[in-house]
């Protein structure tokens, strides 16, 4: 874990792969992953360059799922930049994907990533009202992971509220699914 480098390599050799058999769902996919070993390398620039890639590809060969995981994943790139109005955009565009798609768990994601777009803009009572939703479903799927990332989300907006003890337990939750 944590040798960006060397995935780097594998994943670029795989890409050379897929982009000679011409297999336009594999490439986009591995420009996503891609962007993601980018985006843990502060390399945010390129990151945004392959999502944009990825994303178009598979928007061209209608790979929905995968057209809203890079198009989630480019929102929490500029959510990270300050760029938090244009990642709102993003989310939402993916956030139709997943519901056109009743993709439960994409759109538990997405409400995460539009409450943490709504906290970085101050805007609590949105931020509050994502993460909530998206706290609820992943309670009710089973992903501990974005449960434990919501928490954090949540203990922050309820901080900045001054709602303590709502941030205190939440933060207790966090610190627990940590």
């Amino acid at each position: 874990q944590g040798d960006f480098k060397k995935a780097l390599k594998y994943y670029t050799k795989s890409l050379h792969y897929l982009q000679s058999q011409e297999d336009k769902r594999g490439t986009a996919q591995i420009l996503s992953n891609i962007a993601l070993i980018h985006k843990s390398l502060q390399e945010t620039d390129t990151a945004i360059v392959l999502l944009k890639q990825s994303i178009a590809l598979a928007k061209e060969i209608s790979h929905n799922s995968q057209a809203a995981m890079s198009l989630n994943n480019l929102a929490g790139i500029y959510t990270i930049r300050g760029e938090a109005e244009l990642a709102l955009n993003l989310h939402r565009e993916a956030l139709a994907i997943r519901k056109q798609l009743q993709d439960q768990r994409g759109i538990a994601y997405v409400y995460a990533g539009m409450a943490e777009g709504f906290r970085v803009l101050q805007v609590y009572d949105s931020a509050r009202y994502y993460g909530l939703v998206s706290d609820t479903m992943a309670i009710n799927i089973g992903l501990s992971e974005l449960h434990k990332d919501v928490n954090e989300i949540l203990s922050q907006v309820y901080a900045a509220q001054g709602d303590h003890e709502q941030a205190y337990a939440r933060h207790v939750r966090f610190k627990q699914l940590s």
